[in-house]
């Protein structure tokens, strides 16, 4: 994570959300697998109901939350933003678990 610049190791829980980064230097095609190999219990949790993503180069960064008031701070993550969880949200990250 250091190479990447995050600065998180593991997924990391913030009030009603969890962060879930992951990094692969010089591996952009295995990001997507390693993450979705690494949090699909996070993904699969019904508990959420907005998502935010951001990525840059061998980094992707997700955000899950309920959206129950708690504040959230991004560290001007390029890419993130916030939306409500739907079916097609739901679709697209169900196609990335394929990968």
């Amino acid at each position: 994570m250091e190479k990447c610049r995050l600065n998180a190791t593991n997924a990391t829980t913030t009030g009603n959300s969890q962060i879930l980064p992951t990094c692969i230097p010089n591996q952009q095609n295995l990001v997507i697998s390693d993450f979705t190999s690494r949090y699909a219990t996070y993904l699969n949790d019904t508990g959420f109901s907005a998502i935010g993503v951001g990525s840059e180069d061998d980094w992707l960064v997700v955000l899950l939350t309920n959206m129950t008031g708690t504040a959230i701070n991004s560290n001007g993550a390029s890419g993130l933003a916030l939306t409500a969880i739907s079916p097609v949200v739901l679709s697209l990250i169900s196609l990335f678990m394929l990968v």
